[in-house]
């Protein structure tokens, strides 16, 4: 057990000493890059991402920037390092205290009386004008503790209410999908879940900028990598597949309605996948690579994984109205990217009956979509985004 402890204890320090190579390392460059052509060049922001590391899902909204690390220090003069923050074991003011901008990222797990702790801890020991921006990586687009804003400059969501107004609202549950359920099927339909979301102050809704959805994690980037050679065709074995479970809470209200409209699909003489049991990822995507149309419902929040799956394995993606949502990389634009159906799926049926007898249309849109997608996943289409969210933060 003591040797075990030793080795780990090791690791962490060689992982230390790596990370703080690279961050000084690309310092360096970052200023006299910007000494040399300062017109040319911004001027290098320094930047800690301050995180649990205990949600890998939450965690994997900072890949790309791993993902493009050196393209960022040369053109956009990002440059980070990350270290691990816990309420126990709070960073020292010295910690601190060499960054232009703190990220913070926590579990939504954690108790509101920790995140308090940690933001006021942050608060008061980083330099008045280092900025403190707080990245959400819940699946929804509420704001899990409002009372946040109050610590932070930016509270930068991984997909947001077009509508900014929509966060002055409480909403029936934790979310507007819950709310939505409540108000359609009635308080029993929440499963006695009786929590609220609370409102966001008006004079905090400037503070919310839109970060990257999940399309932008390590897996999408790798998944494209492999994939981006292979050849997108409208001759596919499967019609129409649908892998949603429906669970024992709230969101089975959600999926229900899917379940009826593939059975009089499959009687009409259709192909129709509804797989009720987890698969390996390697049958997950060769399933979806089969698919002509993917329907991908809401779950805990309106976006998925399996969207970007879907788009980067040229399946045509059916999916609820996604108008309210505003999201990067942007897949959801009605009927050049994606189809919106009705949330109760009303319909459902004669959309897919459509794009099946219609396959040069579904050709045309899963194409533009997988254009969209392969755009994102250069390069230069991240490093614009980087100074974008850096002119929204007020760094020139």
């Amino acid at each position: 057990m003591a040797m075990h402890g030793m080795i780990k204890h090791m690791t962490q320090v060689g992982r230390y000493f790596q990370e703080s190579t690279i961050y000084h390392y690309h310092l360096a460059s970052a200023w006299i890059r910007w000494k040399i052509s300062p017109s040319k060049k911004p001027q290098p922001l320094r930047v800690l991402f301050l995180s649990d590391q205990i949600s890998r899902t939450n965690e994997l909204q900072f890949s790309p920037f791993i993902w493009f690390r050196n393209a960022l220090a040369q053109k956009a003069g990002f440059v980070f390092r990350g270290c691990r923050i816990d309420v126990k074991s709070l960073p020292s003011r010295s910690d601190l205290r060499s960054y232009d901008l703190i990220a913070l990222k926590l579990q939504y797990k954690t108790p509101a009386e920790d995140v308090a702790k940690i933001a006021e801890h942050v608060v008061a020991n980083k330099r008045a004008v280092t900025k403190l921006a707080y990245f959400d990586g819940i699946d929804d687009l509420c704001v899990h503790w409002p009372t946040l804003l109050d610590y932070v400059d930016f509270y930068v969501k991984r997909h947001a209410f077009k509508d900014r107004s929509e966060y002055l609202k409480n909403y029936v549950g934790s979310t507007n999908l819950t709310d939505y359920v409540f108000r359609k099927h009635g308080a029993e339909a929440l499963d006695g879940d009786s929590t609220a979301s609370g409102a966001v102050k008006a004079e905090h809704l400037s503070k919310i900028i839109l970060g990257l959805t999940f399309g932008m994690d390590e897996w999408a980037l790798q998944l494209h990598r492999k994939t981006q050679k292979m050849k997108k065709t409208a001759d596919r074995p499967h019609d129409v597949v649908c892998r949603a479970d429906i669970p024992p809470n709230w969101m089975a209200n959600l999926r229900k309605p899917i379940g009826a409209v593939m059975e009089r699909l499959r009687a009409s003489g259709r192909k129709v996948i509804t797989p009720e049991k987890r698969v390996s990822r390697e049958e997950f995507y060769q399933e979806m690579s089969d698919a002509k149309i993917y329907i991908s419902p809401f779950g805990y929040g309106e976006i998925c994984g399996r969207d970007y799956e879907c788009v980067i394995l040229g399946s045509l993606l059916i999916k609820p109205d996604m108008s309210h949502v505003e999201v990067l990389p942007d897949i959801y634009r009605p009927l050049e990217t994606y189809i919106p159906v009705a949330w109760d799926y009303s319909d459902l049926e004669d959309t897919v009956q459509f794009y099946l007898d219609h396959p040069e249309e579904r050709l045309r849109i899963t194409e533009r979509a997988a254009r969209v997608v392969s755009e994102a996943y250069q390069e230069e289409w991240f490093v614009q985004h980087v100074m974008n969210m850096r002119a929204d933060m007020g760094f020139i």
